[in-house]
């Protein structure tokens, strides 16, 4: 009955677009339960939301004052590391920010924790540090990376540029560009220059999955699988023969 948030799929990629502006934005409203019913039916291998007002930013806005950041961080980001999203994207800020992969931090940025909310503190480059690396398919809290992306068409003035939760953060025009090949999610900041500033990767174990909640099983899960199957069987037929 509304076309103020949806979702659709793209190859392997569930997109989820919500509106953090006019909807009600309470936990238990319409949105958000739609959100949860939305991410437990899906099959796919790749979570991407998508909204106005970034979780985490400091540039022309600030997420620790204004509301409508701070109710989709509060509110919304839980469902959605509950269901294992893996990429958010949001504008408003004219900036563009990146986090590290992290997860649980839903207060403002003087509550941030390294410990607690870094799953991974590279820099997720595989000619850096590595890539952010998903252990399962739509796994809790298994880490999402959150971007800013507010500079395609503006700069303004910032915040100061420093939320604890970004690795990168500059006041330069360009645009995100992102590539999903099977389990490897690419993700560029790409300059109006043609020059790439900012580039990460994301990867998971795709191989096996396709319903949900359940983990992308590797050879060690499967052979547990098969192991604890016969295990059973043998359970069955020592009681039968009882």
């Amino acid at each position: 009955g509304t076309e103020a948030y949806y979702s659709f799929d793209y190859g392997n990629v569930h997109f989820v677009c919500l509106d953090s502006y006019d909807t009600d934005r309470a936990t238990g409203g319409a949105m958000l339960t739609w959100l949860e019913s939305d991410l437990a039916a899906t099959a796919q291998d790749w979570i991407i939301a998508f909204w106005h007002h970034p979780p985490y930013t400091k540039g022309s806005h600030n997420s620790d004052t204004e509301i409508e950041h701070m109710e989709m961080r509060a509110n919304a980001l839980p469902i959605l590391e509950d269901y294992g999203v893996d990429l958010t994207l949001g504008g408003h800020s004219h900036v563009y920010e990146r986090t590290f992969l992290i997860a649980g931090h839903y207060g403002l940025s003087g509550t941030w924790n390294e410990a607690e909310h870094i799953v991974d503190g590279g820099n997720g480059r595989t000619d850096g540090d590595g890539a952010y690396f998903k252990r399962f398919f739509k796994a809790p809290q298994d880490g999402a990376v959150h971007i800013t992306a507010g500079s395609g068409g503006q700069l303004s003035s910032s915040h100061g540029l420093n939320h604890p939760a970004h690795f990168y953060a500059v006041r330069e025009r360009g645009s995100i560009v992102i590539d999903v090949n099977g389990g490897t999610m690419e993700v560029k900041f790409l300059r109006e220059t043609g020059a790439v500033d900012d580039y990460f990767t994301l990867t998971k174990d795709v191989s096996v999955g396709g319903l949900p909640g359940l983990p992308a099983a590797g050879p060690f899960t499967l052979l547990l699988g098969i192991v604890s199957l016969l295990l059973c069987g043998v359970a069955f037929v020592y009681r039968r023969a009882k």
